[in-house]
């Protein structure tokens, strides 16, 4: 009897157009390691895309060359897990609207957190995608939610309630946080993070 013969997996190309409002479609999404992504002008101008480079725990996209209007430009995630914001410019100005976010894998986006101010903020992840809020000085912090500064239940799954603890996803909408600490050295922090698809 024969071995079965192996079918190779192939990566795939997922499109992103931007459109003459220069947002994307879709604005946040999730691929696998060794897949490429798209970026098909459709704008009016000349454009590129810049990634952003406090990515942790490193920049997994490079930023493209100008794409002209009317054409496309491929970028291929590396083989690894993790996840990057972006945003989209025309010559050296960044245009309204983003950031916008590719998962790679697993992810998960990093939000750093340094003497109670975030980074990246706003940050974006795609609906089912994954983020973890951490300090490199493994200062504790407690996290709240709001909306309107009210205080709202806990979106995240499994439940986000301090710094440094684990990857959680929600569903789509719009979150802001609040950091406090019982060490006033650190005082208070917060931010927004956004789930799109």
């Amino acid at each position: 009897m024969s071995a079965a013969r192996a079918i190779p997996v192939t990566a795939t190309e997922w499109p992103v157009t931007i459109d003459n409002t220069f947002t994307p479609k879709p604005p946040a999404f999730i691929i696998e390691p060794g897949d490429s992504v798209k970026f098909i002008n459709n704008s009016g101008s000349d454009i590129n895309i810049q990634f952003d480079p406090t990515s942790q725990p490193a920049p997994m996209f490079s930023n493209t060359p100008v794409i002209r209007n009317g054409q496309s430009y491929l970028v291929t995630s590396p083989n690894l897990n993790g996840s990057e914001l972006y945003a989209v410019y025309v010559g050296n100005n960044k245009q309204n609207g983003g950031p916008y976010a590719i998962q790679v894998g697993t992810g998960p986006l990093y939000i750093e957190v340094t003497a109670g101010n975030t980074l990246p903020d706003p940050a974006v992840i795609p609906v089912n995608g994954t983020l973890r809020i951490i300090d490199n000085a493994n200062n504790p912090w407690t996290v709240g939610w709001e909306k309107n500064s009210n205080p709202i239940p806990n979106p995240f799954n499994p439940p986000l309630t301090t710094v440094g603890s684990h990857q959680v996803t929600a569903a789509a909408g719009q979150y802001d946080y609040v950091l406090s600490s019982d060490e006033p050295i650190l005082g208070n922090g917060g931010g927004t993070i956004i789930v799109s698809g």
